[in-house]
């Protein structure tokens, strides 16, 4: 049984989740990977799209088996998006979906994304926050969700998505504070932040400065 590459990007968050495993491991990360999407974004349903790049017979072979599996998890009644490898971008270009009308500031921001730690939107949302967002100094935010859907004019259930990718990713994390929920920026994420060695010196390992809490 042969190596099979997984590419599963997910319409409504705009994040294209890959990894490449013997193929009935590969199959199996996927039920998970759909079955968690799923769960968080029931409206995903038929925005899914599946690429698997290998062996030819092995590949058509485990694409129905993700179409069959996705029918299921649906209950058959919406057709899952199966694509040819050809047709899904992947993790490293942009998302083929629309993007909120935002340029970004940052060169590093700009270097994530095209090096595929981040999707488009991840970066368009990463971006804001470190550019619009932030106004003061180190770890302070009054950032929340609606904030950054409403300065890009985008869906605020897409950029819960993405701010949930974000701090996965590390990036973000959120606290409730007064019962707001508030979004913070971990060292990660500052250190996209082109101007970092001047705005955000604590979170540079080996300044003097440097606060490791934040990691």
């Amino acid at each position: 049984m042969g190596i099979l590459k997984y590419a599963v990007t997910n319409g409504v968050t705009g994040e294209t989740k890959s990894w490449e495993k013997e193929a009935k491991t590969a199959h199996r990360t996927f039920r998970a990977t759909v079955k968690e999407d799923l769960a968080s974004y029931p409206e995903s349903a038929d925005k899914i799209a599946i690429n698997i790049e290998g062996e030819e017979s092995e590949k058509q072979l485990y694409l129905k088996k993700a179409s069959d599996y996705l029918a299921k998890l649906t209950g058959g009644k919406i057709a899952p998006v199966v694509t040819k490898p050809s047709e899904t971008a992947k993790p490293s270009e942009k998302a083929p979906e629309k993007l909120p009308n935002f340029e970004i500031a940052n060169k590093k921001v700009i270097e994530a994304r095209d090096a595929g730690t981040l999707t488009a939107l991840e970066a368009i949302v990463m971006d804001w926050i470190l550019d619009v967002g932030f106004y003061a100094e180190y770890t302070f935010s009054d950032i929340e969700v609606g904030d950054i859907a409403s300065g890009l004019e985008w869906d605020i259930n897409v950029i819960k998505g993405v701010v949930g990718s974000l701090c996965n990713k590390n990036y973000l994390y959120v606290d409730n504070v007064d019962g707001i929920k508030i979004v913070y920026a971990k060292n990660r994420a500052y250190r996209l932040d082109d101007k970092v060695e001047t705005k955000y010196p604590e979170a540079i390992p080996g300044n003097e400065y440097y606060n490791s809490i934040f990691e």
